[in-house]
């Protein structure tokens, strides 16, 4: 199934993700469908579309929930590693709450 490769994305970076595919062929090309969107779990959050479904897919996320991401290795913090002099903002958090390096 094409959903898998983007839970699995959505797992190890921790993040939201919104993939969409086409359906359908042209020119020989088949294009697989199921779009999805995923949570920071890889679950998806609501359901996955069809491969032949014409439609439109959409959820409710909380940003501040990729707050939460798991830190992997010391190699690998989630949150130290974010930019969050660009995403704080839209995040929701305000006043320099940024963690140290």
């Amino acid at each position: 199934m094409a959903a898998y490769p983007t839970m699995s994305a959505a797992h190890v970076n921790s993040v939201f993700l919104a993939a969409a595919d086409r359906i359908g062929t042209e020119r020989t090309s088949g294009f697989m469908g199921n779009s999805l969107i995923p949570g920071t779990d890889g679950w998806p959050i609501g359901r996955i579309a069809g491969p032949d479904e014409d439609t439109i897919l959409y959820a409710d996320i909380d940003l501040t929930a990729a707050r939460s991401a798991p830190i992997w290795n010391a190699l690998n913090d989630l949150h130290r590693d974010r930019r969050t002099d660009l995403y704080d903002p839209m995040l929701g958090y305000r006043g320099g709450n940024a963690l140290p390096r």
